[in-house]
């Protein structure tokens, strides 16, 4: 959720969102994120990297949170009164975890794209076609060898 909180109340029994409309009040809206394969891939590996940095457990979750969304900022770092040390430890943590799952993604849409030429090599017709005139007609035909 971003903004104003209040405006959202959310009905476990029926499961939906009650939303109250105010234009008196700045924006707010609530997102759900959609959990791509780089953002999968990025909140699985950052969590175990944080362990051992000797974060507390509140730290530890609001990193956790704020980097699982494929961003981490500096500013937010220093707002939980982190040592350089642990700083620098974090970011580092936060850079390969996301590499890691950059590579997954990227892997994952290079095969998307080799799949993607070997149907339109296979299925579009290409260069087996071959030019000839029919007897009497100025017009070329195709004709499938």
């Amino acid at each position: 959720m971003f903004g104003d909180t209040r405006l959202f109340q959310w009905d476990s029994t029926s499961q939906t969102l009650a939303v109250t409309w105010d234009s008196s009040q700045t924006n707010s809206y609530f997102y759900h994120p959609l959990g791509t394969i780089l953002t999968t891939k990025l909140k699985a590996s950052f969590a175990p990297a944080l362990i051992g940095l000797g974060l507390t457990g509140g730290q530890q979750r609001a990193i956790d949170v704020a980097g699982g969304h494929g961003t981490l900022d500096p500013a937010f770092l220093g707002r939980l009164h982190l040592s350089p040390d642990q700083a620098h430890a974090v970011t580092r943590a936060f850079t390969s975890s996301f590499m890691d799952g950059f590579h997954v993604a990227m892997l994952t849409g290079g095969l998307v794209l080799v799949v993607a030429a070997i149907v339109a090599n296979r299925f579009i017709p290409g260069r087996d076609t071959v030019h000839v005139r029919a007897p009497g007609d100025e017009q070329r035909v195709a004709v499938e060898v």
